[in-house]
């Protein structure tokens, strides 16, 4: 019988749980927002239901929970959510991560009328 073993994450890095089902109605929209942004490419269900969990990190107070991802398709598409990023990135015509080493803001409002932000970084695919 093969045990199954918990992937190593970097040291301060933590997976946190969502704070609301999946099934839920503020997920779910959240879900909807994130394919109409494409974030994920037109196969990425996955990589939305990851993104959306992040949104939903069950995190302190006054703490904005930090996506970090080399996928390009998740962090570009995110900055099209974000007025600040979409409108440098399209300035400078370079990539989202070169632009914004130390990432961006994406603030979204789920479908009960709460505000959620993530805080997005972009590192450079390998």
């Amino acid at each position: 019988m093969a045990s199954k073993v918990a992937p190593l994450l970097p040291s301060g890095v933590n997976r946190t749980i969502p704070s609301v089902d999946q099934s839920s109605a503020e997920f779910q929209s959240l879900l909807e927002l994130l394919k109409a942004a494409n974030v994920g490419g037109t196969k990425g269900t996955k990589d939305r239901i990851f993104v959306a969990e992040a949104f939903f990190s069950q995190v302190k107070e006054g703490i904005v929970p930090t996506l970090m991802t080399a996928d390009r398709k998740i962090y570009s598409n995110l900055c099209l959510l974000s007025p600040a990023c979409r409108s440098t990135a399209r300035d400078r015509m370079l990539p989202v991560h070169v632009v914004f080493p130390n990432g961006f803001g994406v603030t979204v409002q789920d479908s009960a009328g709460a505000w959620r932000s993530l805080h997005v970084l972009p590192i450079s695919p390998p």
